[in-house]
């Protein structure tokens, strides 16, 4: 049981650190690599090689999207003018190696930050049309992209909305909410429980109390127990030495000597036989419809205990008029789940025909008992009698 509240408890830390996890994913971090990539490819083709090559690869790009691969098609197919380019290109596609599910969003952002700092980039520090690129690569898309909303330091990002996650911080805001989930969570695990204990009758068996409850309790004879208020003196007997005898005693000692002893009534215990109904069409006989006493017109099984332990009973058929009548007018719905007939005939119209006059009994069923029903366990064999 503690078990699983051990594990209810680990899923919900599981799940709660899952939420303290970065938004952003691997894809869309290197998205933004590529697009930071053939952004700083433009402003250096130009920069290097000047506008017809500018204006080449703009014109490619229309056709071609914007990714690594795409962009190393074009650089290699103007060497030896581009192979700076293709340097550059290079290093910056490196950095998708640096996404790091574990690191925060800001710290991915600072990682970016170092392209701005290869020596093929920092010869443009100071030139003007470089430093707007630099600011809305930063500004507009890196940050947008990477969900930054708030300002860097000089050394770089100081802080942002999804920096890191403090457990124990939410814990403390969401207290309530979580004892309201571990309780909820407790009520679910124990109301399974008791479902399963109790609910899947094909499991549980029927203890030896319980069907020791339900044995019918041996009855004194009535006219023993009147003998016995009758002997019992109302008042103390004289002290005498001699005292004749009634006839009513001496009628008593009589009917003492002629009945048996306790301890041979314990040597032969009762018999703990009952009757049922017929079955339902899976087999189980439920419980609650028992009786001790054959009931004609209803009772069509009678049981008789055989392993009080196991709680096991043997069932046989019973035989009457309104039994045989069932059975013709309907064998599946009666008895099919329960009994046999004997060699399994083919054709049960030439064995359940018109003259029954009697069933017997081959071989005694087998049913044992759960908590609400008697189930069974092997079928009983029957044959029939006819005019």
């Amino acid at each position: 049981m503690y078990r699983s509240y051990l594990i209810i408890l680990f899923l919900i830390i599981t799940t709660a650190n899952a939420f303290a996890q970065k938004t952003v994913d691997r894809a869309t971090y290197e998205s933004a690599v590529d697009h930071l990539n053939c952004e700083l490819a433009k402003f250096y083709m130009f920069e290097e090689e000047g506008k017809y090559v500018h204006d080449e690869y703009l014109k490619y790009s229309t056709t071609s999207p914007c990714n690594y691969e795409n962009l190393m098609v074009f650089i290699q197919a103007r060497q030896p003018q581009l192979v700076d380019n293709g340097y550059l290109a290079t290093y910056i596609e490196s950095f998708k190696k640096e996404f790091d599910e574990q690191i925060t969003n800001g710290s991915l952002y600072n990682n970016l930050m170092k392209i701005f700092k290869q020596e093929l980039l920092v010869v443009y520090e100071g030139n003007e049309d470089y430093e707007d690129l630099k600011f809305t690569l930063q500004e507009d898309y890196l940050k947008e992209k990477l969900k930054i909303h708030e300002l860097a330091t000089n050394n770089g990002i100081k802080d942002t909305k999804e920096k890191s996650f403090d457990f124990w911080q939410w814990l403390k805001g969401n207290i309530l909410l979580i004892i309201f989930l571990c309780f909820f969570l407790f009520f679910a695990v124990t109301i399974l429980r008791w479902a399963r204990k109790y609910v899947n009758t094909g499991k549980d068996k029927l203890s030896t109390k319980d069907l020791a409850a339900n044995r019918p309790q041996a009855k004194i004879p009535a006219n023993t127990q009147t003998i016995n208020d009758k002997l019992r003196p109302k008042s103390p007997r004289p002290k005498v030495a001699t005292i004749e005898k009634t006839g009513l005693e001496k009628e008593a000692e009589a009917i003492i000597k002629e009945a048996p002893q306790s301890k041979d009534i314990e040597q032969e215990p009762e018999e703990f036989v009952f009757y049922m109904p017929y079955p339902s069409i899976d087999g189980s006989f439920y419980q609650l419809e028992n009786s001790e006493i054959e009931v004609i017109g209803q009772s069509a099984f009678k049981f008789k205990l055989i392993n009080e332990k196991y709680a096991l009973a043997q069932f046989e058929l019973l035989s009457n008029d309104k039994i045989i009548t069932d059975i013709f007018m309907d064998y599946e719905r009666t008895i099919k789940s329960v009994c046999e007939i004997e060699s399994n005939p083919k054709n049960l119209e030439k064995v359940i025909r018109p003259g029954i006059t009697k069933i017997v009994i081959v071989e005694h069923g087998t049913a044992q008992k759960t908590v609400q029903h008697w189930r069974m366990k092997k079928k009983a064999i029957i044959r029939f009698e006819y005019e």
